[in-house]
């Protein structure tokens, strides 16, 4: 596997054409942090660190150039480079919101990993971009480094990231290329993403701060429901979101895009890299239709979907106007807690500073609950926006569920209790009137006289 060279998915090309046009942003940044016991070995972290790094090379990744096009080169023998600290415990929130920082795209690695020793703790932190790895294989890294900690024998990758990059290039243009096209010609003929961002901004005015809302509903709930109606809580949350931007936007037919995991090759299942698709999802909202409906029209649509990874998404945008202002993703079996040594370490989800994307709305699984999390660029959104759509996706499941035979304009955005204010708000507030005084009585004594 030694100086291997590869070229780049149609994802990744787009996710590095995306940072070279703006280097200082972290966008693209995937910075997280595990607080370990004191009790931690760190030079058993460190081994740890270097074994999944031998058996995923191409978290080493360095992108070139060959001939003028961008290539990934990797090996597994090179070390992992790994920052050791002792700092006070007091300091670790101030490290942690400034950790993410942008990378250089050309010619250096395109990970950090720091280990911070406390009085108190050991804190593994670390930034993976995007172009290297995924939600997926985020889970592999961490699943995999604390079974190397514990001491498993790692098995090394069998196809990389690269050799799949190699595979779709090979393919493009094919049959199925071809057929995927005329599939998303088919689906998205006359149909307009909707906006929800602030409008007339400049470009110049599209960056800002990346913010997060999230609400929360229980899993069991979700879970039994779509048992018993033979659906998924992946399309359960886009029939929300559906209906969300139905309402919002005030039209019958509303696009946004969605993100697979990209794993349909089982080669791959264990391997780290970016392989997640962006694909777009367009959903009619029909009258007359009832809850039960919606649910079968998006799960049918999303198998079909699933199947159609051989047209670039790059090329979805330019030929047939889709943008990713509104993001929806649903992270399955996206872990957040892992085993190590005999206890359980949570892992926590930095932030990152600047971003020019839009919005990003997240499904995960936490702590028997489903998390939505919404994560957003303030110049683009108000936090108000984005609280609300959180809220009303909460709302429209929960209301789903208890009703799944109602109409879909029975389904209310909003909860009982938070329906009963604006009525009663509407309704206003009856004043105390004396009968005898005012206007009134003045023309009733007026009209006694005459």
């Amino acid at each position: 596997m030694e100086n291997n060279c590869y070229p780049l998915s149609v994802p990744q090309l787009g996710i590095y054409y995306e940072c070279k046009k703006d280097e200082s942003l972290t966008t693209y940044n995937l910075p997280f942090a595990v607080r370990l016991p004191h009790s931690t070995d760190v030079l058993r972290l460190e081994k740890a660190i270097c074994s999944v790094f031998a058996a995923h090379p191409s978290l080493g990744m360095i992108i070139g150039y060959e001939d003028g096009v961008a290539v990934q080169r990797y090996s597994a023998s090179e070390k992992p480079v790994i920052g050791r600290h002792t700092v006070a415990e007091a300091e670790m929130e101030q490290i942690k919101r400034d950790y993410a920082k942008p990378f250089v795209m050309d010619g250096a690695p395109l990970y950090r990993i720091d280990i911070y020793e406390t009085e108190k703790s050991v804190h593994l932190v670390y930034d993976i971009h995007h172009i290297v790895s995924d939600g997926t294989s985020n889970t592999i890294f961490l699943t995999d480094l604390f079974a190397a900690y514990d001491g498993t024998e790692l098995v090394s990758e069998q196809f990389t990231v690269g050799e799949h990059a190699r595979c779709e290039s090979l393919a493009y243009g094919g049959a199925k290329y071809k057929e995927d096209k005329a599939f998303f010609a088919s689906v998205l003929e006359g149909v307009e993403m909707p906006s929800i961002a602030k409008p007339n901004l400049k470009e110049e005015e599209r960056t800002g701060l990346l913010r997060r809302v999230e609400d929360k509903i229980p899993m069991s709930l979700v879970n039994d429901f779509c048992r018993s109606v033979s659906t998924t809580p992946n399309t359960l949350f886009a029939a929300s979101l559906s209906l969300c931007l139905s309402r919002m936007v005030r039209e019958d037919k509303v696009a946004f895009c969605t993100v697979h995991n990209g794993r349909l090759d089982s080669r791959i299942g264990g391997s780290i890299g970016m392989f997640v698709k962006t694909l777009p999802v367009v959903v009619g909202i029909e009258k007359g239709m009832d809850v039960k409906g919606l649910l079968s029209e998006i799960r049918g649509y999303l198998k079909n979907l699933w199947k159609r990874q051989d047209y670039p998404f790059a090329e979805i945008v330019e030929n047939f106007g889709v943008n990713m202002e509104i993001s929806y993703t649903f992270q399955h079996k996206i872990k957040e807690s892992f085993e190590v040594d005999g206890g359980s370490v949570a892992l926590e989800r930095l932030g990152r500073k600047l971003t020019s994307g839009g919005m990003n709305i997240f499904v995960l699984e936490h702590d028997k609950e489903y998390l939505i999390r919404i994560e957003y660029n303030s110049s683009l959104f108000d936090d108000t926006t984005a609280s609300n759509i959180a809220t009303s996706m909460r709302n429209v499941v929960s209301a789903m569920i208890a009703t799944p035979s109602a109409q879909l304009e029975e389904i209310s955005l909003v909860d009982t209790v938070e329906r009963e204010r604006v009525l009663g708000f509407s309704r206003g507030v009856r004043l105390p009137v004396d009968e005898n005084d005012g206007v009134l009585a003045k023309i009733r004594r007026q009209a006694a006289v005459r």
